[in-house]
């Protein structure tokens, strides 16, 4: 395929990104020789021209993509000249309305999760020690030598979602700890054992229908009284007024949340509970993301271009379907 057939679009940006972001990823793709253009700075005569040259439309989304952001003209333009969408992103139930909305049934769809796992495994590894390993540091001799901790290595665990990101979790988490349970929320007649209880609950699903609140009053009944939570993947899998009145209630337990159900998020809600350590969306992110970003969408999109098959892929049916499951 020719490149100066194809336009690079990015839909959306996010807050995360350093300041000069959208210059470097421009600037990567001229190298390519393929247009580049950010939407969310298009006014309406440059949307007008976009629509005249007819290219073809490779589209980049994040989380903060949304149908409704595209103008009417825009989306009927690329229900016929969308090429392939590019999500560099391990969360993508945003995409629904997109691909729906577009027609983008049996177009080409690349996910991140490949540039996610690891950052979200060590933002795991970043609390799990937090709430076990934190070495009580002086500047003086201690006579007592004294360290009442838990180890990991006793802990019973619970992974909650067994995509790419759920089974690197596991694959480096089974060495370190007594034992590895695995829920995977998209298996018909797959559950939670109703007796055994968990030292440590970790939640990384995409959130879908089968995974939404998937952490409530009931399944909170799994973690044991001085347990762990961490949740670094979708807000909505846990249900804020359950992991409130459980933390409320169970003073020993910890609960880390990276996300939240609507964002941003005062945290209003959290604040007077000593138990709860958030952040701010911050699980995937890392020094050196942007870079990261850059090179994964250039590999995906040049494996397209050249009609390779070396990159995984769905088609937009397919996501649905994973949404919707």
């Amino acid at each position: 395929m020719k490149t100066n057939d194809f336009l690079v679009l990015r839909q959306s940006s996010s807050t995360y990104f350093k300041n000069d972001f959208l210059k470097q990823e421009k600037s990567a793709f001229n190298e390519l020789n393929l247009d580049y253009k950010f939407l969310g700075k298009m006014k309406g005569e440059e949307i007008q021209e976009l629509v005249k040259e007819n290219k073809k439309v490779i589209l980049i989304t994040n989380s903060n993509s949304h149908l409704r952001e595209i103008p009417p003209a825009l989306q009927e333009h690329f229900k016929s000249n969308i090429a392939c969408l590019v999500h560099p992103n391990s969360g993508y139930d945003n995409l629904g309305d997109l691909i729906k909305g577009l027609g983008l049934y049996d177009k080409t769809v690349f996910l991140g999760n490949e540039i996610r796992k690891i950052p979200v495994f060590e933002y795991i590894l970043g609390c799990l020690f937090h709430s076990t390993a934190v070495p009580e540091f002086s500047q003086t001799w201690q006579p007592g030598r004294i360290w009442e901790r838990r180890l990991i290595r006793d802990f019973e665990t619970l992974i909650i979602g067994f995509g790419n990101i759920g089974k690197y979790l596991k694959e480096r988490l089974e060495p370190m700890v007594n034992s590895i349970d695995v829920f995977d929320p998209f298996i018909l007649n797959h559950e939670i054992s109703p007796t055994k209880k968990y030292d440590l609950i970790i939640t990384v699903p995409s959130l879908t229908s089968s995974s939404m609140f998937l952490i409530n009053q009931g399944t909170l009944t799994s973690l044991k009284p001085n347990g762990i939570l961490i949740n670094p993947s979708r807000g909505k899998v846990v249900e804020e007024k359950a992991i409130i009145e459980f933390a409320k209630n169970n003073i020993e337990a910890k609960i880390y949340l990276d996300v939240f159900e609507e964002e941003p998020h005062s945290l209003d809600s959290f604040r007077e509970i000593k138990n709860f350590f958030l952040s701010s969306h911050i699980a995937g992110v890392h020094h050196n993301l942007d870079d990261e970003i850059i090179a994964y969408e250039k590999k995906l999109i040049q494996s397209f271009l050249n009609n390779s098959n070396k990159q995984k892929s769905f088609k937009g049916k397919e996501i649905l379907h994973f949404i919707n499951r």
